[in-house]
């Protein structure tokens, strides 16, 4: 019994020790539980089916650029520590408090850091990104794109399914559009205001979702990509600057969400590592992430395009040439229809012709909708595998910088999906042992 209280007594001693000095123990209470809890909130109810008499009232949150720094503090951090040492510095958290990634006034970072420089992992300011768009006039017009990417022989194979949910990470959507009214959307979340998404009135948005998930046999206008899709809108700007922090916090919401496909038809020229952090934690969810490769029409890297795990996407005119805007370089791994397209504009019953390395993105992400609505387990791996198979060569054979693997075909994509799940479904072939020889009597 001595030796017990003994033992129990050196064990509580370490863990005082270690929570003092900032290691994380086992059965440590977090002191961030209720933060959590509102993410957690968040998440639930952006997953819900959209009530706009159930919106909550918005809240004011952190989000002004070049104002506001972006910290990473070290796991082996204890999260009471990292309590003691925010106590005083108005932050706020990206997604759940257990990743440590903050967000601090600028004012208040030089006397943060100057006490707990050993702490922090890594840091930045917060940067502005722009849309991949430039929109045109209000026009009615063929939806050529989707012939050019034969998606009328791929919905006899399938319409999609609203089983695969689709995160828009975008301006908002305006759901009462003729041709999204039945549309299957979620509440989703904008975090700029940490609540429901209720309007989009920039019309980005609206654009990349008509894209992919317009009613289809509506009697209305045009057609999505993808018929049933279920659209999950993360809403992470009013304009057409987007700040970092606000694209972190909507990967960090589209993680919670379980997507399996997310949309990204935005950008910039800074690469930072936070970016990767967190598209390799919704990578590892089993998400495909998709990015427009930016409108600069160099060969300049784009980003989030042209991170790790992520498939960056160009666009083609109708006649199948590389746009003049296009970004061209070793990371674009497939292009789509982004010259002139047709979309819903965030108007009751309106359209308009865009273009943009942002719109052929949706084209792309409605395709893969389609795979994963026939191999609901398909990966990002699996996908960058397939694309040689699944895409028209349209410049120098094989791979190149400004087509990629070459223009998506949606027929082609399905059909590789079949096959998948083909494999996936086909039991593993056993080997009969060869007989043995045995002695005679």
């Amino acid at each position: 019994m001595k030796i017990k209280r003994i033992v129990t007594f050196l064990l509580l001693a370490f863990m005082l020790f270690s929570g003092l000095n900032g290691i994380v123990v086992l059965g440590e209470v977090n002191p961030f539980e209720a933060n959590d809890r509102a993410f957690e909130y968040a998440v639930a109810k952006g997953l819900e089916e959209y009530v706009p008499s159930d919106i909550p009232v918005e809240r004011e949150l952190l989000s002004n650029p070049e104002k506001v720094m972006l910290v990473k503090i070290k796991a082996s951090v204890s999260m009471q520590t990292l309590s003691n040492v925010l106590k005083d510095v108005g932050f706020e958290f990206i997604g759940r408090s257990t990743d440590r990634v903050i967000k601090i006034p600028v004012t208040r970072f030089a006397a943060f850091k100057s006490v707990n420089k050993n702490i922090i992992e890594m840091s930045m300011k917060d940067t502005v990104r722009k849309l991949n768009a430039t929109p045109n006039d209000l026009v009615y017009n063929a939806q050529w794109a989707l012939k050019k990417m034969n998606f009328s022989k791929a919905w006899d194979i399938t319409k999609g399914s609203e089983s695969v949910k689709v995160g828009i990470i975008d301006t908002g959507i305006m759901r009462t559009h003729g041709d999204l009214v039945g549309t299957y959307i979620l509440n989703g979340w904008d975090v700029t205001k940490d609540k429901p998404v209720v309007d989009d009135r920039v019309g980005h948005g609206t654009a990349v979702a008509s894209i992919i998930g317009a009613s289809t046999n509506n009697l209305v206008c045009m057609s999505g990509g993808a018929w049933n899709v279920t659209i999950l809108p993360i809403k992470v700007s009013g304009t057409s600057s987007i700040t970092t922090s606000n694209i972190l916090k909507a990967i960090a919401y589209a993680i919670e969400s379980k997507c399996k496909i997310v949309n990204m038809s935005l950008g910039g020229g800074f690469r930072n590592p936070f970016d990767q952090y967190y598209l390799n934690k919704l990578n590892q969810t089993g998400c495909i992430i998709v990015a427009s490769s930016g409108n600069s029409g160099n060969t300049g890297y784009m980003y989030p395009a042209s991170n790790s795990n992520v498939i960056s996407v160009g666009a083609c005119d109708y006649k199948g040439k590389i746009t003049y805007y296009s970004q061209v370089n070793n990371r674009v791994d497939l292009t789509a229809p982004g010259d002139n397209v047709l979309v819903a504009a965030n108007t009751a019953y309106g359209y308009r012709l865009v273009r943009g390395t942002s719109f052929a993105a949706p084209y792309a992400v409605a395709a893969i909708a389609l795979m994963c609505s026939i191999y609901p387990t398909l990966t990002h791996d699996e996908l960058q595998a397939a694309l040689p198979l699944i895409c028209d060569d349209a410049g120098p054979k094989g791979k190149d910088n400004s087509y990629g693997y070459g223009i998506m075909n949606a027929e082609k994509a399905v059909k590789k999906a079949f096959q998948l799940q083909s494999l996936l479904a086909s039991p593993t072939p056993t080997t009969t042992p060869a007989p043995t020889s045995q002695p005679y009597n």
